[in-house]
């Protein structure tokens, strides 16, 4: 019995098994070709994935096995909100699996997610097809191939936290006609819910189109039932709340997250412009078309070249309902529009325009196409052959027209395999039109092509590019092994930094507290003031690069990483090296504490205003201790692309580029020792500060750059003196904070204030720090709107700072009872429908005993009525038993009546 069952179950569900093994396969076979691990010593580990996704993946990993807080993380640009970086990049609920595999295989397991969730893709394509069109052909699978492997994911699979709502979009849509057409709301809740669980960001372009196409299923399935639009707009409405209060957990801290960076602005555009034409994007839809990524506004919409065969005869068809063929059209337009047009590009993708990586919603666009043309494909056998012959005339003459129009873009397999392709699925349609071959076989020779198709596309060079495993994780052992011996030697709280490194979030890879940061949550305040003070930063990143003594001190950095021995032995002691592999850990000489007493007014009395960071760490240091100087300037003379510095006594010379180049270079002579010195420098596009190093009195520095872009060389030259900055150094050590102890998301220390005066702390500023003296809680402020900064009056006093992320108790209030609200709901239809079913059966058996009980004394009725009628068998042969009581012959119409009754509920109660 469970073998039939079992055998049962495999045949109803196999072509959503073969939804889903298709593209894992064809994925995979990618994988082998591109010789990913196993199948070589690559890793697909693309773009944001090496350098952002990787290192968050492992601190998640961390805090899931040594059972750290989620809400805060040291080991991330200074520290941050952890409760941001998780609802942006980490939400979805599969990665708590992390806690569960072996720390070295992290990069794995997330290319594993990535092969899973394009095969759950094409799972839910193929799920919604044969739903919608209430089929079980293996077409669906073979067209949800295109959905699970088009050139959105080729182009965006690395954003695997974006994975999730591709999956989640057929059955959001499925959802909505369901509410629409029968009033069911589960799908839809559950469905958007997840999506905007896991990921807030595409679920804002998902939820845009939900209203999109609610009101054209709205117009589509419109009847004369009264209020009828005011009922569906109402549950709606109504449901998609509590779908966004399942995600409020996620939504609220990340809304409050998102006043802190760059993106908490907003500018709406005030004039239209036009990115390119219509033909330009569809030039996109031939096979082999490189990916979109870093490009401004191309977008990623090729899923298959059979919608130049199907999409015309989606048109033409007279099988689609005529009101939904309108609608989808319209939708079309809609998101070519906004792929093409600047305003609905800014509100598509969350009132901001997106930095690179293109048309995010593209994916829309395709789930809708496919859905379109797999009707086409259905209704072929409506057309007649002359109406088929011209379509595929007419998707010929476009791809021509298009090799005609962009012969300099476009190469011979663009247009030609695309043509050969067309031909195929024309061949195949008119095989089947015809009835040339059976029917099953037509449909597994279907599946063949479209996997052909998805696999040569999905080979393109410029997809699935894969990175070095090996390299990535070569020197993960020597860093790790440094910084485990020197945290358990040294238990204070203090920050490392590489010198040279792989990512900027190389602190969250390899365990340690560091200062840089890659990230969309980067903190657009204390970005704009390491900037000023002379930093390496962007719109959404910061790093160490660009320190001189006196700022590594202000960020507690006490630690350097180093891929050579550095020779500057005044301000570097060497505490462990791994000679083997070029490593070498170095104690930073001076080093401030967490935090240090200011003068009153210090935060006041700053300016960050201006472009030389000289000018303001001497500021700095003048506000803070009352000396002057510690930097002094350097004359400089520029021809073109060329800066001579003079240096008149030894110097130890910084420059800051304020022209922005990539790189520079620059050589050092002296009229005594002939040549002194020269480097090269590079990545200073956003431009840092730079050490030349200590140069002789009589020394003459030439720096040029060879950039192409820049016309001429600007920059400032400046001596930095050690012994005034060791006397700052002194006194703003000596009045510091001693940290007693701390975790994930608190510290406990103490100060000794000789005077009223402001506590400066390297904790980035963020309203959900509590800041509490001598156990009573008090307000504090921020320097710069960058770092926090506390009121502290004169005398000893024990300060604990505890964080707990703005909008999570909010957020976690709303997700509950948005839960037990849609619970709650379902179990009250539940009981409602059960009672409503036990009253229809207690009227039928009273009206069936009365009848009973009336035709009881006349012997000619009874041997009418068949007795089978009266009670539904308990022998397992109901559907006889329903056959014969339809069957019963009655004269009587009063009897007719009964029996209909009696049929009713021996059918409800056969289907129960």
């Amino acid at each position: 019995m469970s073998s039939v069952k079992k055998a049962s179950w495999s045949k109803r569900n196999f072509v959503y098994l073969l939804g889903f093994l298709v593209p894992f396969l064809i994925l995979g076979m990618i994988f082998a070709k591109n010789q990913i691990v196993p199948f070589g010593d690559n890793i697909y580990l693309r773009s944001d994935m090496y350098h952002q996704y990787a290192p968050f993946y492992k601190e998640l990993y961390e805090k899931l096995v040594n059972g750290g807080s989620l809400t805060f993380s040291w080991e991330i640009g200074m520290g941050v909100n952890f409760s941001a970086i998780y609802s942006y990049y980490l939400a979805s609920p599969v990665n708590l699996l992390l806690g569960f595999v072996p720390e070295g295989s992290i990069l794995i397991v997330m290319d594993l997610l990535i092969l899973t969730k394009t095969a759950l893709a094409g799972f839910a394509c193929t799920y919604y097809l044969s739903k919608h069109f209430n089929t079980k052909s293996l077409s669906t699978a073979a067209f949800a191939i295109f959905y699970a492997l088009s050139s959105y994911m080729a182009a965006f699979s690395w954003n695997l936290m974006w994975l999730d709502c591709m999956v989640m979009l057929p059955f959001i849509v499925l959802g909505i006609e369901s509410l629409v057409k029968e009033k069911k709301y589960k799908m839809y809740t559950i469905a958007l819910g997840i999506a905007i669980f896991s990921n807030y960001y595409i679920a804002i372009m998902i939820c845009i189109f939900a209203v999109l196409y609610f009101l054209v299923m709205l117009f589509v399935n419109a009847t004369e039932e009264k209020h009828y639009y005011m009922d569906r707009i109402i549950r709606f409405a109504i449901f998609s709340l509590i779908a966004g209060g399942i995600g409020a957990v996620m939504i609220l801290p990340e809304l409050c997250a998102l006043g802190y960076t760059a993106s908490g602005e907003f500018s709406f555009p005030e004039t239209w412009i036009n990115y390119f034409s219509i033909l330009d994007m569809l030039k996109r839809s031939l096979i082999e078309t490189p990916v979109a990524i870093f490009e401004a506004h191309d977008p990623n919409v090729y899923c298959t070249v059979a919608v130049f065969l199907l999409f015309p005869m989606y048109c033409l068809c007279d099988n689609v309902n005529k009101k939904e063929k309108m609608g989808k059209i319209a939708l079309i337009a809609i998101l070519l529009i906004s792929f093409n047009t600047n305003i609905p590009n800014y509100i598509w993708h969350g009132f901001h325009f997106p930095n690179s990586l293109p048309a995010r919603e593209s994916f829309i666009y395709i789930f809708l196409m496919i859905t379109m043309i797999y009707e086409a494909y259905i209704n072929t056998k409506t057309f007649s052959k002359k109406q088929l012959w011209g379509c595929f005339a007419g998707g010929c003459g476009v791809v021509l027209l298009l090799e005609e129009l962009y012969q300099d873009d476009l190469n011979f397999n663009n247009v030609y395999v695309t043509l050969v392709l067309i031909l195929f699925y024309m061949v195949l349609i008119i095989m089947d039109y015809n009835k040339i071959l059976y029917k099953q076989i037509s449909a597994y020779l279907l599946i063949v092509i479209c996997a052909a198709e998805a696999f040569i596309n999905s080979s393109e060079e410029s997809s699935y590019k894969p990175t070095t495993y090996s390299a990535y994780l070569e020197d993960n052992q020597a860093i790790e092994e440094m910084v485990e011996k020197v945290e358990s030697e040294d238990t204070g709280f203090f920050r490392i930094e590489k010198l040279n490194r792989k990512t900027k979030n190389d602190a969250a890879w390899n365990g340690y507290k560091g200062v840089s940061i890659f990230s969309s949550m980067a903190n657009a305040g204390f970005t704009k003031y390491l900037g000023a003070l002379g930093f390496e930063q962007s719109t959404n990143a910061y790093s160490y690069y660009g320190f001189t003594p006196f700022t590594s001190a202000l960020l507690d950095v006490k630690y350097v990483i180093s891929d050579k021995m550095l020779e500057d032995m005044e301000r570097y002691t060497l505490a462990d090296y791994k000679e083997d592999q070029n490593k070498y850990l170095y104690r930073v000489n001076y080093c401030l504490p967490l935090g240090f007493m200011l003068p009153e007014g210090f935060e006041d009395n700053l300016s960050l205003d201006g472009n030389n960071p000289f000018s303001i760490q001497n500021q700095f240091a003048e506000l803070a201790t009352g000396i002057t100087d510690m930097f002094t300037y350097l004359s400089a003379s520029t021809s073109g692309k060329t800066v001579t510095i003079d240096v008149d006594e030894e110097s130890d010379v910084y420059v800051y580029v304020t022209t922005y180049v990539d790189s520079i270079s620059y050589s050092a002579y002296n009229d005594e020792n002939g040549f002194v010195g020269s480097d090269s420098f590079s990545g200073l596009e956003h431009r840092q500060i730079v050490h030349l190093g200590k140069m002789p009195a009589g020394t003459s520095i030439t720096v040029n750059t060879s950039d192409n872009d820049a016309s001429t060389l600007q920059l400032y030259a400046y001596n930095f003196h050690q012994d005034r900055f060791e006397e700052i150094y002194q006194k703003l050590e000596a009045q510091s904070l001693d940290v007693e102890k701390y975790d994930d998301n608190s510290v406990t220390a103490d100060i000794d204030a000789e005077q009223d005066g402001l506590l400066y702390t390297s904790i980035i500023y963020d309203k959900g720090w509590h800041v509490y003296i001598d156990g009573k809680e008090t307000e504090y402020t921020s320097i710069g709107d960058a770092l926090m900064a506390v009121p502290v009056t004169a005398g000893k006093h024990t300060i604990e700072m505890q964080y707990y992320p703005e909008g999570k108790k909010a957020g976690r209030v709303l997700t509950i009872a948005s839960i037990l609200i849609l619970a709650g709901i379902i179990l009250f239809e539940k009981k409602k429908k059960g009672k409503a079913g036990e009253e229809e059966n207690e009227n039928a058996e009273e009206v069936l005993t009365e009848k009973y009980e009336l035709t009881e004394g006349n012997s000619e009725e009874r041997e009418e009525i068949n007795p089978e009628a009266e009670t539904v068998p308990e022998t397992g042969e109901e559907e006889n038993a329903a056959e014969s009581a339809m069957e019963s012959p009655e004269e009587n119409p009063e009897d007719e009546i009964v029996d209909e009754i009696a049929r009713a509920v021996v059918k409800e109660n056969l289907e129960k």
